[in-house]
């Protein structure tokens, strides 16, 4: 499988925390293909609920998390490029805002997920979808929601404001990586 963000294995397993560490703190959070297909964001969103509950959670995944996508295997695209996959990840986006605090702080961690939240879908007469790159207006809005999903978690558990200066520093930083 040679698509970004993608590795996970294509059918026989459930989406969801793979427990084992690699890398030292690094963990995948592996989707199914099936989630991805049918937009199943529930089970997905209720463990990255636990994940966000309690501030010992919070801190114990922060920084952590990698998201892996089955895909098939003749499936060469890109994340970004499979429909389904945008709008599964949009959806869990809506219910869950808090990935600015959660992935990865690297190009590899962020990179499927942006470019997959910035696609904009567009709409032809017949009813196919087009993908197209988002535009500033767009880009701009999503950041700002990432930023106070990753902000107002920060406050409901009571973390101090350096925490929050140097997560947004680190985000910023990865994301001027992916964009550049």
């Amino acid at each position: 499988m040679a698509n970004q963000g993608i590795g996970a294995p294509s059918s026989g397993f459930r989406s969801g925390l793979q427990v084992m560490a690699q890398d030292g703190e690094v963990f995948n959070f592996l989707i199914s293909r099936r989630d991805v297909d049918d937009c199943q964001v529930e089970a997905v969103v209720r463990q990255l609920n636990e994940m966000s509950a309690t501030s010992k959670a919070t801190r114990r995944y922060q920084d952590t998390i990698v998201f892996k996508f089955a895909v098939h295997d003749s499936d060469r695209r890109q994340l970004h490029q499979i429909p389904e996959g945008v709008r599964f990840l949009r959806a869990v986006c809506w219910n869950w805002p808090y990935f600015f605090h959660f992935l990865h702080k690297s190009p590899d961690a962020f990179r499927p997920v942006l470019l997959a939240l910035v696609t904009k879908e567009v709409y032809t007469e017949d009813g196919s979808s087009l993908q197209t790159a988002g535009d500033l207006q767009h880009m701009n809005d999503l950041f700002n929601a990432l930023f106070e999903g990753m902000n107002s978690l920060h406050k409901t558990h009571g973390f101090p404001d350096s925490l929050t200066r140097s997560m947004t520093s680190k985000v910023t930083d990865v994301l001027g990586k992916v964009l550049a």
